[in-house]
């Protein structure tokens, strides 16, 4: 019963976070200044977010690293390795959390709500450094606080973040009349 799993449960999120992203997309398509593309690319990226959760892709591909890692030898000196792909992975969400700012700001009419930024660009960062798989963040995220792993409390967060946002949007739209 994979859907009473974490995966199951966050793979379900996902799909949650899919559909009121692309329900926001329809809404907008014919508003002027509104940019609907957006949200149906992010509903895709979250849609593959939750196939992926829910067959624990993530760790597949970090067993297929590991495995290459070994079989070409470098599998002992891997942490230089995974610590520059993840600085790497997390200079390119504060990059493009930094270009959203300023975007916001110029652009306040057609930007995203800052709170789907944030939690769904803290989804992607928290899956991209789960998968580089470095040590040091393993040993952290699968450490349990109140009974939950601190990953599940962390994406979980994100998850929340990004479904608030929506859902304040939609509300916001709805007092000002444009849905």
């Amino acid at each position: 019963m994979a859907w009473l799993s974490e995966q199951g449960f966050f793979g379900l999120a996902y799909v949650v976070v899919a559909t009121a992203m692309w329900a926001t997309g329809r809404a907008m398509q014919h508003s002027p200044g509104h940019r609907a593309s957006v949200w149906f690319g992010l509903a895709y990226l979250a849609f593959v977010a939750a196939v992926l959760r829910w067959t624990s892709a993530g760790n597949r591909v970090s067993d297929a690293l590991r495995d290459q890692a070994r079989e070409s030898g470098w599998y002992d000196d891997r942490a230089t390795v995974q610590l520059l792909a993840t600085v790497v992975l997390v200079g390119a969400v504060l990059v493009a959390a930094a270009a959203a700012f300023v975007m916001r700001r110029r652009h306040r009419a057609r930007a995203l709500p800052l709170l789907v930024s944030i939690g769904f660009a803290a989804s992607i960062l928290i899956a991209s450094v789960r998968v580089v798989s470095l040590h040091q963040v393993d040993s952290f995220v699968t450490s349990r606080f109140l009974g939950i792993r601190v990953l599940a409390l962390l994406e979980g967060a994100a998850v929340a973040a990004t479904l608030v946002g929506i859902l304040r949007l939609w509300r916001s739209d709805a007092e000002s009349g444009r849905t």
